[in-house]
């Protein structure tokens, strides 16, 4: 069997499909964007989903829940009748060893802690928030998000700053800055920044060259029509 998964491209051995029944993405992915991103939407037709069913995948075969509303509701973690429910993927198993593998893979701990004691696991974490809180507080340590390119794109468009100067000049240049430090750096470093007191609040009033902040800054009215706002 070569079917693949449409996230990470490995052999799917085994699906998890919500209502929908796209069962095009391996267990493993769905489990870990609906744990650790509370992502509760399909990956295929973003329909959101309370619970998914996991199984092993047989091609044409592979099991198929009818219907949906058959599965028990609010249900606690472990053994339910013939399935096994995983309460931090919302998940359930017709398989009691894969579902103990999903949840031991969802068994959130410190690694900065478990290398200083292997054999006790010093703390647990009930979601991912308990972990990031733990590892700066104790440890100033940092988790990485990872986007994928729209939400990377999102992500940079609206937490940091991209200089349309730039843009003006080359249309596929985008070069983002963390904070306003950075930004008015380059702004000094590359253009002609406006140094007025009152050009600096707006943050900030740049040209492209020199000649173009002389001829503007005496004039407002001029000032307004050939300088870039920022």
């Amino acid at each position: 069997m070569d079917d693949t998964c449409v996230t990470c491209a490995e052999v799917l051995n085994w699906v998890a499909y919500g209502a929908c029944r796209h069962k095009d993405v391996y267990c493993t992915c769905v489990a870990r964007s609906r744990f650790i991103s509370h992502d509760r939407c399909c990956s295929i037709c973003k329909t959101p989903s309370n619970v998914v069913f996991v199984t092993k995948d047989l091609g044409e075969y592979t099991k198929r829940i009818g219907d949906f509303s058959v599965l028990p509701p609010d249900v606690e973690e472990g053994r339910v009748g013939n399935y096994w429910y995983h309460e931090g993927t919302q998940s359930f198993f017709d398989d009691s060893d894969h579902y103990k593998m999903i949840k031991a893979m969802c068994e959130l701990s410190c690694s900065v802690c478990d290398g200083i004691d292997k054999f006790r696991r010093k703390e647990k974490f009930k979601d991912i928030e308990e972990l990031k809180g733990h590892l700066f507080h104790k440890h100033k340590l940092f988790i990485i998000q990872f986007y994928g390119e729209s939400e990377l794109y999102t992500h940079m468009s609206t937490e940091h700053h991209t200089c349309r100067m730039c843009l003006r000049q080359d249309a596929g240049q985008y070069e983002y800055y963390k904070n306003f430090r950075d930004f008015e750096n380059h702004f000094h470093t590359y253009h002609f920044l406006c140094e007025d007191e009152e050009c600096l609040a707006k943050k900030f009033v740049v040209f492209l060259s020199e000649h173009e902040l002389k001829v503007n800054y005496p004039t407002d009215e001029n000032m307004h029509t050939q300088r870039s706002y920022v």
